[in-house]
């Protein structure tokens, strides 16, 4: 393997300055390349004296920057050797174009740093040798003395505290898979190119951790977001933004309430080292970009844009270069690089197929799935299309989510194109293959980012933006249309079972980048077990909740619903809320956890336990204050025991007997305890009455008609004594009797029946209505005449 320049990390490419655009010449391995880009001399003619002051200007004003240049000095024959004696020193320019084709051309062969559309120049990052081949393409350039000090003295890893090494990054995602066993798992998804190439560096695994409530399944047909970075190796930022995202999101479940709900019903994939070979190069402080494949005819700036090189429109445009050399060299072939096919086989493996063939194809709005890569720099959302300045199929509902995103990350919105033209790029490639909403985050404002800069804003900015494309993973191109919802809370938490608790949200829709607000017209909630099984239902099928002024009237409404806690058993929930807009687009969930605790309880007392003795058979009750239902256990020693609120217990003989009645109540359980003894005196032979019964005849007595009744029981010691009341003032006796009513009406008979000892021991009630008799009576008809 060529070693790069360890200094700069860049050698020069390979540069035939004698050509103007439209010119071919042959590459080394005899692929005819066409030089595009520059400015025809012949279209924009600069004389010679004058390109020489404009040179030598630019040597005075950077004082050194281009080596062995001097006031005084001829500048033409200076920049030659200057550059043949160090080609390699690199320079970061102002490069002004004319148009974009212009600007295409520079970004599709050199490193471009920056585009400043308005003010028509793109920040470049050049060797000398780059340089003066522009500048005889008649290219008017500023040194940008800043970035080019930097660029030649950049810092390495142990300068930024705050960015973990590739060792130190996968170190963190197998601690998190290791102290998170039922929520992340660590998959090994690829190989870099060192790790599958012999006889250079051994390389790395390329690993993507996965989180989600694994117990909830399956896990399969979880919404998913998928989150890679460092596809550019010296994007310092984006590594470590992901990782952190996976550690945010790790440390918060279980007491964030939104991070528990997506963590459980939802899945990511967190890539934070896409291209760890070149990372390692860019640790030691090189601008390295690439990955280190060496084989493809470059030995100094050798390697392949990981970002050019997936399989949907490769270099179909413009957009990428076919130098071997160059910055946005694609590779030989469509996805050539080992990392770019872990990327696209692990992709392929989780989301479904969603779009058609045809680049005009769209993806249907129920799509589901969300993409995101992370670069750096210059504080962008993009989305398809890079390839061609035409907007894709799904370009409005692109636009809606990502203008959502880059209200998160205060980013500016916009088409990758609108930047300028790229292919085989990672967004362009999974969204054009799969119709997954795929967008690219170009954080902060320089690629080795100052810690300062990175941990109060990059991070702390871009983890909502993060956590929002979660939340709309299941079908983003729907509900990012949707109003947010927010400040979930439930008072009183906890609550006791069946006492109602009052739950609050706020729902906006003005919480996006550039699209028009809409009134809120709904608001539902569904209470959920915590870490259950079944997600929300669909959209409409939860509680409603209601704005808390009365009517649905504003893009902001704050509104409320009364918990009925009264069904639920004792135990954690959390209640997912969102809302709906004027449009009927509802958006993504927050939520907010919700403990019920068993009612209130107020412990049992016993006040005192009253025996009825009737020969050897005693009844027991006890009375008992406290909060009912209340359970009984009886212990009457060697007689027996009872679980019933009121038994009767046959005892073996004459004598006194002792007992204990243990109530419980509450949960958990609470108890109390009586203890006391009943004296009795048998009978033997007369067991107590049981199970009293009334039977009267006919069963629809008349006024005046003889009634019979006739009593029964279901147990006790004959002989019996049956008295009867009729209801109507009169009585009767014996187990047969017979009565006549005077009046029509309903009566109720009382029957009372003691046994052998003559005492009462079962009572029967029995309704009985009487009709009246009903007569019929001639009717006489007379004759008129």
């Amino acid at each position: 393997m060529a070693t790069p320049d360890r200094r700069y990390g860049f050698a020069t490419a390979i540069h035939w300055p004698f050509l103007t655009p439209g010119h071919s010449a042959e590459w080394p391995s005899g692929a005819p390349v066409t030089l595009a880009g520059g400015r025809d001399k012949r279209r924009y003619p600069m004389p010679k004296a004058r390109w020489l002051l404009t040179v030598l200007a630019l040597a005075i004003l950077v004082g050194g920057f281009l080596p062995g240049v001097t006031s005084g000095v001829s500048q033409e024959g200076t920049d030659a050797s200057a550059v043949e004696q160090n080609p390699t020193e690199v320079v970061v320019v102002r490069l002004y174009f004319a148009n974009r084709d212009e600007l295409n051309a520079i970004a599709a062969e050199y490193d471009v740093w920056e585009v400043h559309h308005d003010q028509g120049y793109a920040v470049v990052f050049l060797t000398l040798a780059e340089y003066q081949a522009l500048l005889r393409q008649g290219y008017r350039m500023e040194i940008d003395e800043e970035k080019t000090r930097e660029a030649r003295n950049p810092l390495g890893i142990p300068g930024y505290p705050c960015y973990r090494t590739v060792e130190e990054t996968y170190q963190t995602l197998q601690d998190l898979a290791t102290n998170y066993p039922s929520l992340a798992e660590l998959e090994d998804i690829g190989d870099s190119w060192d790790k599958v190439t012999p006889g250079g560096p051994s390389g790395y695994d390329i690993y993507a951790l996965r989180i989600t409530n694994e117990a909830i399944t399956p896990l399969d047909s979880k919404p998913t977001f998928f989150l890679m970075a460092e596809i550019h190796a010296r994007e310092y930022t984006t590594a470590e933004t992901a990782t952190r995202f996976a550690e945010y999101l790790l440390q918060n479940y279980g007491t964030n309430p939104e991070i528990t709900f997506l963590v459980d019903y939802s899945r990511v994939y967190v890539v934070p080292m896409t291209n760890p070979d070149g990372r390692k190069f860019a640790e030691q402080g090189q601008l390295w970009r690439k990955n280190t494949d060496n084989d493809d005819g470059c030995t100094t700036t050798y390697g392949t844009d990981l970002n050019r090189n997936h399989s949907y429109r490769w270099g179909c445009c413009g957009g990428s270069s076919g130098n071997p050399c160059a910055e946005t060299y694609r590779g030989p072939s469509q996805a050539s690089e080992p990392e770019t096919q872990a990327i696209q086989n692990k992709v392929l493996s989780l989301f479904p197929d969603q779009r058609g063939p045809g680049d005009n194809d769209p993806a249907p709005a129920n799509a589901t799935g969300i993409l995101i890569t992370l670069h750096s720099y210059s504080e962008l959302v993009l989305w398809p299309w890079g390839w061609t300045y035409s907007p894709s199929p799904n370009d409005a509902q692109l636009q809606t989510v990502g203008r959502k995103l880059a209200w998160y990350n205060n980013y500016t919105p916009q088409q990758s194109s609108d930047l300028y033209i790229t292919d085989g790029t990672t967004d362009d490639w999974s969204y054009g293959e799969l119709g997954i909403a795929s967008f690219t985050f170009e954080m902060g404002t320089a690629f080795f980012q100052a810690c300062t800069t990175f941990e109060s804003t990059i991070w702390p900015n871009n983890r909502p933006a993060l956590l929002y494309a979660f939340s709309v993973a299941q079908t983003p191109y729907l509900t990012a249309y949707g109003p947010d919802a927010l400040n979930a809370a439930i008072a009183p938490n906890p609550v006791p079972r069946g006492t109602p608790a009052t739950l609050t949200a706020t729902i906006n829709d003005t919480r996006r980048r550039y699209d028009p607000a809409q009134n809120i017209a709904a608001a539902e909630y569904f209470v959920l077990p915590l870490h259950g099984q079944t997600p929300p239902g669909d959209p409409g099928t939860g509680i409603p909740m209601s704005p808390q002024d009365g009517s649905w009237n504003s893009s902001i409404e704050n509104v409320v619903a009364t918990v009925d806690t009264a069904s639920l058993e004792p135990g954690e929930y959390i209640i997912a809320i969102r809302g709906k807009d004027a449009g009927n687009n509802w958006g993504p969930f927050t939520a907010a956890f919700l403990t019920v605790e068993p009612e209130q309880c107020e412990p049992v007392h016993i006040l005192s336990v009253t025996t009825d003795t009737l020969g050897c058979w005693v009844s027991f009750a006890a009375d008992l204050s406290g909060t009912p239902p209340y359970s009984y256990e009886w212990d009457f020693g060697a007689v027996g025991s009872s679980s019933a609120p009121t038994p009767t217990v046959e005892f073996p003989a004459s004598g006194t007997y002792p007992y204990t009645l243990t109530v419980s109540n509450c949960e958990p359980p609470v108890q109390d305890i009586y203890t006391g003894s009943v004296t009795i005196s048998c009978l033997p032979g007369c067991a107590p009455v049981q199970g009293a019964t009334i039977a009267f005849a006919p069963p629809d007595p008349l006024v005046f008609q003889t009634v019979a009744f006739t009593g029964s029981v279901s147990a006790g010691d004959a002989p019996f004594t049956f008295t009867w009341g009729f209801g109507d003032g009169a009585s009767g006796t014996g187990e047969t009797t017979t009565h006549s009513y005077a009046r029509a009406g309903l009566y109720t008979v009382v029957l009372t029946v003691t046994n052998c000892a003559g005492t009462a021991s079962s009572i029967a009630t029995q309704p009985v209505w009487i009709s009246p008799y009903t007569i019929y009576l001639p009717v006489i008809v007379r004759n008129a005449d």
